[in-house]
């Protein structure tokens, strides 16, 4: 065969490979479950890891308790990803609050946000849910490969002709650490936030998680260090609705079969027995929050100056949520046991709500609202993320408590009993393979002198006794 023919063979099979990366980019997205393709994955992953690790201060080495419980939470999201990737975290050594996610599986999150977000379960799963999302959605290679264009295809293919590895992974990292850091498109940003909210629920955690965790954001003062995690992000109230709507959905309404009877304890009263609380109206015709204290024997007169209405004490007792006029709206106060103000969720409702019911525990109420229509709507709203769930596309009815199994709910128009019940969440279980330390104990060691006397020598050594 001519060097002619060979070389224009040759130049077609560079042709042919390049279509079917450009193939595979434009019409699935980067298919990588095509063996070379998720080979590359892995090796430009790699690569781009280690520059990482440069930039940001290299690993830190967390305490092993700490450790242990990013690495569960971690360890639940991987498992319900659909990609057969074999995924590791690392903590970057910065103080900046951020989180990368590389092709191949490498997912980062800097020390300055895994200490911002300390022991909350549900927020740190959907940091890290979302960035397993982006790697499962394949957004870093795709943005590598626009950013690269065409030159790179050709040098890929170089690659698997066994050519030239070393330069085609090297661009192709440079190109996917600058994708990484100059943040995804707008669109990739809300397809990862929304199948990280899947991930979620799949893997126990809250799916309200994210959107509490948006809401954070918002409350983030102007530092530089707080302004890195969503800086190149879409707006974040377009991705708290986005998530909003599609928790909804996560959410189940089903109905009673058999007749309920709901017995209705007085909500003003204190779980614990201290308080008693009630709403009067006044000779002036407002509402004031009064009650009785039985421990002191005193009269209570709670928010002396606002119109209040509605008490409701968490289960446990260590909440009041109160309803209270403000000008023309209503809010929801919330009161601890000593009657002072720890939150005010901002609702501003021009109609009055009524109806309030704490969650089991506590991390949610509930309450109607009446709409233009005169229906009773049903709101459900989460106090750590200060948002609502609006029910009224589902059931509209009057709500007759909150217990272990869920919101119950009478529907009068179909004159049915309801269930409303959340997203089961599983507790983080962490199997302690630490030892508890229960003394140190000093050991009395038998010594012989030189003459044949004998006694004991007291030490101190370097173990510890443990159960």
């Amino acid at each position: 065969m001519n060097s002619h023919c060979w070389s224009a063979k040759y130049c077609l099979l560079i042709i042919a490979f390049i279509w079917l990366l450009v193939t595979s980019v434009v019409q699935a997205g980067f298919n990588v479950n095509h063996q070379l393709l998720r080979g590359l994955e892995q090796n430009i992953g790699l690569s781009a890891k280690e520059q990482i690790l440069e930039l940001h201060g290299g690993s830190y080495e967390l305490a092993l308790d700490e450790h242990l419980f990013l690495q569960e939470i971690f360890n639940r999201l991987v498992t319900v990803a659909d990609r057969e990737i074999d995924y590791n975290l690392t903590v970057l050594n910065t103080p900046q609050l951020n989180a990368f996610a590389l092709p191949g599986g490498h997912i980062f999150i800097t020390r300055g946000l895994q200490q911002f977000l300390g022991r909350d379960v549900q927020r740190i799963a959907a940091v890290l849910a979302h960035e397993i999302a982006h790697v499962e959605l394949k957004h870093g290679m795709n943005s590598m490969l626009r950013q690269l264009g065409f030159t790179v295809l050709v040098e890929f293919a170089l690659y698997y002709l066994e050519l030239s590895p070393s330069q085609a992974v090297r661009a192709a990292s440079l190109a996917l650490v600058n994708a990484v850091q100059s943040g995804y498109s707008r669109e990739a940003e809300l397809e990862a936030d929304l199948l990280g909210q899947q991930y979620l629920v799949l893997a126990g955690f809250d799916p309200a998680g994210m959107i509490t965790m948006l809401s954070n954001v918002l409350d983030l003062t102007d530092g530089e260090e707080q302004l890195d995690l969503f800086s190149t992000h879409p707006p974040t109230t377009e991705r708290m609705a986005r998530l909003t709507e599609q928790l909804l959905d996560c959410w189940t309404v089903s109905p009673l079969t058999e007749p309920l009877i709901v017995q209705h304890t007085d909500p003003g009263l204190d779980p614990l027995g201290r308080f008693v609380l009630q709403e009067q109206l006044t000779e002036e015709g407002q509402w004031q929050l009064r009650g009785f204290d039985h421990q002191r024997a005193l009269d209570l007169h709670w928010l002396v100056n606002e119109e209040a209405r509605y008490p409701m004490w968490s289960a446990d007792g260590s909440r009041l949520a109160v309803l209270v006029k403000q000008q023309n709206t209503w809010d929801i106060w919330l009161l601890n046991r000593l009657g002072r103000v720890v939150n005010k969720l901002a609702c501003q409702f021009p109609n009055q709500p009524w109806n309030l019911f704490f969650s089991p525990d506590g991390s949610m109420i509930a309450y109607n609202y009446l709409s233009d229509s005169d229906e009773p709507h049903i709101l459900v709203h989460y106090i750590n993320g200060n948002f609502n769930l609006n029910f009224s596309n589902v059931i509209s009815g009057l709500i007759l408590d909150w217990d272990a199994e869920g919101l119950i709910v009478w529907d009068d128009g179909r004159q049915q009993h309801y269930l409303i019940q959340p997203p089961p969440i599983q507790p983080l279980f962490i199997a302690n393979p630490i030892p508890r330390v229960i003394q140190r104990k000093p050991r009395a060691t038998p010594i012989v002198g030189e003459n044949g006397d004998s006694g004991f020598s007291i030490i101190r050594p370097n173990f510890f006794s443990f159960d």
